[in-house]
Formats: structure tokens, C-alpha cells, sequence
């Protein structure tokens, strides 16, 4: 844990586009799930009968279409994980159109994550560390509400890769790339519509227990997979247009 970037990164949650590393050094040194390895592509996107833009519009649709999530300004998230008997407790902001913050109470005091749609930084044991380069990058793809909105938008590539087995599923791999060349990877059941795996950088992101508030479709349990640990979250509470405070997003 000599590196605060890992502890955040290993809990830091996207309940639209889950998880992102922003170092892979100095990991925790528990796992509570057997690590697994990035699915095999089965089929090739040439001989699927959909692009990855319809994908991701099947998606939209899925949680509950443009309108209802374009009307979505903020969203508090607040989710658990029991480590090894320590309980860590997390709450993750989001406000429109780009701010992001993840705060986890652990048993060694508050770390931190914050992206004012500027500048990131991580913060906790008594230090505060810029986020630059990919980690930033990966920040900023999925620092809305709902980033698959954005996605479909200007400045963004998107491109299907085939098919895969995810949790005995088939589903459709996309791969989405911004400006500076960063990259989330995300797999969309084939029947559902639903986001079922995401990969940013080496963290592999498992979604599931769909469930509604305020008429969206929100993950509420997600397992983590950063290489040799596997941590889970549960999502307690959603909340939908909370009254956020920009001074929860401040990186000075």
C-alpha cells in the first residue's frame, strides 16, 4: 500500500462504466475471488449483423433510454465491500456534464478520488498525488452520468470486436476509444442489452443484479478483477438528482 493510487483504483467505482487502473504497482495482498483472464473473442465482428454504435444504442435502451438518463444532472452512489472482515464503505458522485469523485472510509482513514473536469488527484494517508497520462484519460471517459451518451457523440471511436462468453452469457464486445488514443472495452449481454463486463487499462469489471430507481437501470453488484484479487461491491443506495455541492469535486 505504498502507493495510494492502488488502494483507490482497486475500489473505485463507475455504476456506468465501471472501474480504471491508475497504477498496477504495489497491489493489496488479499484475493477473495480466483482471478480470471480477459474472455476470448469467439466470433469476429465481420460476420455479426450489428455495429458497435447499435450496441451501445440497444444499451441506452436497455437502462432506460436517452431521455430519462440525458435528464439525470448527478447521481450518488453509495456501495460496501467486506475485505477480509474490514468493512470499506464507498460513496461515488458524479455531477454533469464531467465531475467525478470516490470516497472510501476505510479502516486507515478517507482516501479519495476527484476529477473536477480538469485536473484529477488522488488523496489520503495524509498525501495528495496528481493523476496524469491513462489514469487521467480514463477519468475523463467516464466522468459523466452516463458515459455512453458521450460515446455516441463527437470524438469518440467505437468499434465491435466480436463475441464472447461472459458469466455463461454471449455478449457483444465493443471497444471504445477517445481522441488521445485511451481505451475501455465493454461487453453488452446479446439479449439483454445490459452491460455485463467492462476492461479499462488491466482492471476487468463484472456487472450485475440490475436493478430500477427512478425508472434506470443501475448495477448493484460489481466484482473487481485487478490480476491476482477480486474484490466485490454492493451497491446499498442509488440516488438519482441529489443536490451536490461543488465543493465535493475541489482537487486544490
Amino acid at each position: 500500500m505504498k502507493n495510494i493510487h492502488s488502494l483507490v483504483a482497486v475500489l473505485c467505482i463507475n455504476f456506468s462504466a465501471a472501474c480504471f487502473v491508475v497504477s498496477e504497482q504495489n497491489l493489496l495482498p488479499f484475493s477473495i475471488f480466483s482471478a480470471q483472464k480477459t474472455p476470448f473473442t469467439e466470433k469476429k465482428a465481420a460476420v455479426l449483423a450489428i455495429t458497435g454504435k447499435e450496441v451501445i444504442e440497444n444499451y441506452i435502451k436497455a437502462i432506460g433510454g436517452h431521455d430519462k438518463l440525458k435528464a439525470v444532472k448527478a447521481l450518488k452512489i453509495t456501495s460496501s465491500a467486506d475485505v477480509m472482515g474490514m468493512v470499506i464503505t464507498g460513496f461515488t458522485y458524479k455531477k454533469a456534464p464531467n465531475k467525478f469523485s470516490n470516497v472510501m472510509n476505510t479502516p486507515m482513514g478517507e482516501m479519495k478520488q476527484t476529477f473536477d473536469g480538469k485536473k484529477a488527484i488522488a488523496s489520503g494517508m495524509m498525501k495528495t498525488e496528481v493523476i496524469e497520462g491513462a489514469g487521467m484519460e480514463n477519468i475523463k471517459m467516464i466522468a459523466s452520468p452516463f458515459p455512453e451518451l458521450d460515446f455516441l457523440g463527437q470524438g469518440f471511436k467505437i468499434e465491435l470486436k466480436g463475441t464472447a462468453k461472459i458469466e455463461n452469457a454471449d455478449a457483444y464486445e465493443v471497444e471504445i476509444q477517445n481522441a488521445t488514443g485511451a481505451k475501455i472495452n465493454a461487453w453488452y449481454d446479446t439479449k439483454t442489452g445490459l452491460k455485463v463486463q467492462e476492461k479499462a487499462g488491466s482492471t476487468i469489471t463484472i456487472l450485475g443484479n440490475n436493478k430500477e430507481v427512478n425508472g434506470i437501470k443501475f448495477p448493484h453488484t460489481l466484482k473487481i478483477d485487478m490480476k491476482q484479487m477480486v474484490v466485490e461491491l454492493k451497491v446499498s443506495k442509488v440516488e438519482v438528482n441529489p443536490t451536490l455541492d461543488d465543493t465535493l469535486f475541489k482537487t486544490e
